[in-house]
């Protein structure tokens, strides 16, 4: 074989960027790799391997056959000294939350974190790929940090309400009782938490980096969050396919542990198929006795005359209303035992601070997720698919003050999905359909706020799912599909919408419908953002089913930027963009909304 096989490569790193000054100059013949070593001879390596595979940090740029002659030519290499760095990050009260050290061997650069009380290749944040909050230290103050990191590590045991667990599968769309590992982490982001694997030969907790890897692209798997009550029957799975094949046999197939929702972690359902299939039998019996009495009277206009005034939570009951509708609006109006205050006044202090993307994730994504369920989420529109809601029931005075307006129009709401009831045959918005309808709004809503890039907080997630739990409560929504923790309330929303998930007409048509008004709502040059935002917002797949590709598409970007009072020319990355078309259609809905919450005349 010839030289013609024969390919020269500067290696560029961190450290050394300058390919007229590389880390290292590499060969690849036929038979193998081979570096120039510091006495000017070639000698084998297999460091091109390890950049390529991602092993280590580094570059290759392939140099012609003039270029390589000259830098083997004047090849000297890098003074010792410079072979090893430390990076810190810090957190606000000046002690270290990662320590890592990089060193080049080879021509390359590994590098390793000190966890545990020792440095540990399983490194939970790569120094070169998360600069953010980097900064170089010396030898010395590496030293220092590691003293603070030593007073302030944390046995596993005592931190276990901070463990999340991951089922970790070749596909997500699969059941996780087909994963291949089980991981739990701690302490920190994706790229910074302390990490372990469960190891079924042994039945222990090891250290890993599955999830960094993961999360660097270095491992094509996918990490699915899971309970830890799913993660303990993970373990036994993978203890009984362990045994299985040590043994050469094949392993049974286990009971289905779940699918991602996407909404949150992967739970056991709290409420079965026979219990579901019950409460779509079932109604509102205290709403539905007094709307039963108003239509009995016919006192459907006069009493919407009154109820016009009857708006603010700490207004008296109208004179003058039939004894049953009374004995409703007394009822009615307390949240439940269970309401923390302080969380509904932290969900209300973030709709004050942005209030347009709240109103843009019910339009473009929470409507639109439960429209996919159509033949059941038209029973309960009336009233839900407003940003009068949100402003009522999230703004000034809320839920809790007698000045507020939510307690009041959640009991009109609650009205008109009686009224629903009476006036239809069947038994439209039951149960089942309310659940789904104000379960769409406690799950999705703080879901759909992640995607706008408002530096939303897990915190934050948790005081609006409880706020709108609570509005659930007001809206007659039984106990029983009122789950209190938001990973629970994931697997029953999703399990509420799978049942009547299905392309149809009638959600193609709400999705049309709702795509008018908010048309009608936007300035001319930003008629048609709503599409392309429910195509962000939800995603392929259920775009198609609702026929969003069918609706018109583009808004020029200039219009964009005109609108937001930003240059024609501005450069946004993805994340402000994203942000700046929220807050346009957001502003605009809000300007809107005058939606009418009187109860339906007969006909």
């Amino acid at each position: 074989m010839g030289d013609y096989m024969r390919r020269h490569y500067a290696i560029v790193t961190p450290f050394h960027p300058d390919v007229s000054r590389p880390s290292a100059i590499v060969r690849v013949r036929w038979y193998g790799q081979e570096r120039l070593a510091g006495q000017g001879e070639w000698v084998p390596t297999k460091i091109a391997s390890d950049i390529t595979d991602q092993n280590c940090h580094g570059t290759l740029v392939p140099l012609t056959e003039q270029d390589a002659a000259r830098l083997v030519e004047a090849w000297r290499p890098h003074p010792a000294g410079e072979l090893t760095r430390h990076y810190a990050w810090m957190s606000e009260d000046g002690r270290p939350r990662s320590l890592i050290r990089a060193w080049e061997q080879d021509g390359g650069v590994l590098e390793e974190s000190y966890r545990d009380g020792r440095w540990d290749g399983g490194h939970a944040v790569c120094a070169f790929e998360q600069e953010a909050g980097r900064i170089e230290v010396d030898g010395e103050t590496a030293e220092r940090l590691i003293h603070l990191l030593h007073r302030r590590m944390v046995p596993v045991k005592s931190s276990r309400q901070e463990l999340t667990c991951y089922a970790i599968v070749r596909d997500d769309r699969n059941d996780v009782s087909t994963a291949h590992a089980l991981v739990r982490s701690w302490g920190g982001t994706s790229l910074t938490a302390t990490e372990e694997k469960f190891e079924p030969k042994t039945g222990e907790w090891a250290r890993s980096m599955i999830l960094y890897r993961i999360g660097t692209a270095r491992d094509d798997s996918e990490e699915v969050p899971i309970s830890e009550a799913v993660a303990e029957e993970l373990r036994h799975v993978l203890v009984a396919r362990h045994r299985a094949w040590s043994e050469g046999r094949e392993p049974e197939t286990p009971r289905p542990l779940g699918t991602w929702t996407r909404l949150g972690k992967v739970t056991f359902p709290l409420v079965d198929d026979s219990t579901l299939d019950a409460l779509e039998r079932a109604g509102d019996p205290l709403a539905d006795a007094a709307v039963a009495e108003l239509y009995s009277l016919g006192e459907v206009r006069r009493v919407n005359e009154v109820l016009a005034g009857f708006a603010h939570n700490g207004d008296d009951v109208p004179d003058g209303l039939p004894q049953l509708l009374r004995r409703y609006f007394g009822e009615s109006a307390a949240l439940p035992q269970w309401a923390d205050h302080e969380a509904i006044e932290g969900a209300q202090r973030s709709w004050a601070l942005f209030a347009p993307h709240f109103a843009t994730v019910l339009c473009c994504y929470v409507l639109p997720l439960r429209y996919g369920s159509a033949s059941t989420s038209r029973r309960t529109r009336r009233g839900m698919e407003s940003t009068r809601l949100l402003q009522d029931v999230m703004g000034d005075g809320g839920l809790l003050a007698p000045h507020g307006r939510g307690v009041r129009t959640l009991q009109k709401v609650r009205l008109l999905h009686a009224a629903t009831r009476y006036l239809q045959d069947g038994l439209p918005a039951n149960q089942v359909d309310l659940a789904a309808t104000a379960g769409t709004l406690s799950v999705a809503l703080p879901l759909g706020l992640n995607k706008t890039f408002i530096g939303w907080t897990e915190r934050e997630r948790d005081e609006l799912f409880h706020l709108w739990s609570a509005a659930g409560h007001l809206l007659g929504v039984d106990p029983v599909l009122t789950p209190r923790g938001y990973d629970d309330a994931a697997t029953l929303v999703d399990a509420l919408l799978r049942r009547g998930r299905a392309e149809s007409a009638e959600g193609r048509d709400l999705v049309k419908a709702l795509e008018r008004r908010v048309r009608t709502a936007l300035p001319g040059a930003l008629r048609h953002l709503f599409s392309s935002e429910v195509r962000y917002f939800c995603g392929h797949d259920l775009s198609v089913l609702l026929g969003v590709d069918g609706l018109k598409r583009t808004t020029p970007h200039e219009a964009i930027l005109k609108a937001a009072g930003l240059p024609e020319d501005a450069q946004l990355d993805g994340r402000v963009w994203e942000r700046t078309r929220s807050a346009l259609l957001g502003k605009a809905l809000l300007a809107a909304d005058r939606e009418d919450l009187t109860l339906p005349t007969p006909r």
